[in-house]
């Protein structure tokens, strides 16, 4: 009787585990569990250059040259007139990028020196420097000032929203004239000014992207 009662709960175990093992291959899988995705990061075999400012300038130091002068260490070329001595500035304002400054006087063997200077993003003197002109680039740049002719241009109509200003001072025997354009076109007289304000800063040095001259 212990035998058969044995076989029988074997039978039975089979039985059962056989049910168990139907039951989990007929089951519909549950959905697989993806990783979290962990992300890459790409390092450049070379140190990326970094454009020189992004980022605005100091809201009150807009539109404010007298702010940017004195950062610059420059004097009041009005007062400069007075005196009778000949010297132009240029002044490169953008509210988006660093601005620059060139102001050209003729030295004493009738030779151009051009004096450059620019600022950081917190407004402070970031850079100046001297540069010397040959007899052929002061010719050139005292012809295309006299075409300019700062002094009779009409004043610009103000334009509105965010840009640039391009401020052009003259003293010359014992006159100061200044003309200012914003954001200047291309063409006509606007592209005149604005093509001598980057010969300027070429022949500074200062080397200028097209996305960043508005």
């Amino acid at each position: 009787m212990g035998l058969i009662d044995i076989r029988s709960v074997r039978a039975f175990l089979v039985i059962i585990c056989g049910l168990l093992l139907f039951s989990a291959c007929v089951t519909e899988p549950s959905e697989p569990i993806e990783p979290e995705e962990i992300p890459t990061i790409t390092v450049p075999d070379e140190p990326v250059e970094i454009p020189v400012s992004a980022e605005p300038l100091p809201p009150d130091m807009f539109r404010d040259h007298k702010t940017y002068f004195e950062a610059m260490g420059e004097g009041s070329l009005r007062e400069a007139a007075n005196t009778g001595e000949f010297a132009f500035r240029f002044l490169w304002l953008r509210d988006f990028h660093i601005p620059f400054m060139v102001r050209g006087f003729v030295e004493d063997d009738n030779k151009m020196k051009l004096y450059l200077a620019k600022l950081d993003n917190a407004g402070d003197l970031d850079e100046d420097r001297f540069v010397y002109l040959t007899e052929l680039q002061t010719s050139s740049f005292l012809s295309k000032l006299q075409a300019l002719n700062i002094c009779g241009s009409e004043p610009e109509v103000r334009k509105t929203g965010n840009g640039s200003t391009w401020a052009f001072e003259l003293a010359e025997s014992g006159n100061y004239c200044r003309y200012t354009i914003q954001s200047p076109s291309d063409g006509g007289h606007e592209g005149q000014y604005k093509s001598f304000g980057l010969d300027l800063l070429k022949t500074a040095g200062i080397k200028t992207w097209e996305m960043q001259v508005y």
